[in-house]
């Protein structure tokens, strides 16, 4: 990666998940100014602007024997404390907007806005993953949706709770309803749309699994 970047930037995620091996040759690079490739004596010069990137406090990690201090040191020059999602609601809208079209983009589909719901419970929920969380959460709706709006139902589980959790008119039977068409859905997807694996899968036989399929007017999206 060093030899690809040379001349630019290289930003490494989670660089707190190196191992200390791999932490002892990104300091080595940094700190002569080249590297060596496997099975090769000749060292390669590079010139990088390193940004690193971290799901956890640096500090907490070098005191705890984790991460090296002086790896740390060396690249601790600038830090931007980057807040949760869940402290800055109003970059979701945005973002949401951003995913959904590279995820329709690349999936071939013509999902092109969010439903005022889906946006309502985006913009309540957690997000204890973050931003990562909220690009697999529109990536996975963006899949299972047919129409030009993404909806609550084509949502993972987290429209329910959000729901639930807003403090908003909701009916028992529609929580229901929305979790077990979840559950056919995720059932489907692993079985790979073989009803009979589906059946199994949810613990019902292949009736019932018809019966539940027409009531959620899925009969169509798979065969087997």
């Amino acid at each position: 990666r060093f030899r690809v970047a040379d001349g630019g930037t290289l930003f490494l995620d989670e660089i707190n998940s190196l191992p200390a091996t791999a932490q002892a040759k990104v300091l080595r690079v940094l700190e002569d100014g080249h590297f060596e490739r496997l099975g090769d004596s000749l060292p390669i010069h590079t010139d990088v602007r390193l940004i690193c990137a971290s799901n956890v406090r640096l500090e907490e990690e070098v005191a705890a024997g984790r991460f090296r201090a002086d790896l740390f040191y060396r690249i601790n020059v600038v830090t931007i404390e980057l807040p949760p999602l869940r402290s800055r609601r109003e970059d979701i809208e945005p973002l949401a907007k951003a995913f959904l079209a590279e995820s329709a983009a690349a999936q071939g589909k013509t999902v092109a806005g969010l439903s005022p719901r889906t946006l309502e419970l985006l913009k309540v929920h957690d997000w204890p993953g973050n931003v990562r969380e909220l690009k697999n959460v529109i990536e996975r709706g963006v899949l299972l949706e047919k129409e030009e709006e993404l909806r609550p139902e084509s949502l993972p589980p987290l429209s329910v709770m959000a729901e639930v959790g807003s403090g908003g008119d909701i009916r028992l039977s529609e929580v229901k309803a929305r979790a077990e068409r979840q559950a056919l859905l995720e059932a489907l997807r692993r079985s790979g749309g073989v009803r009979k694996d589906a059946a199994v899968l949810l613990g019902v036989d292949e009736r019932n699994l018809a019966y539940y399929l027409r009531k959620h007017d899925l009969i169509g999206d798979r065969d087997g």
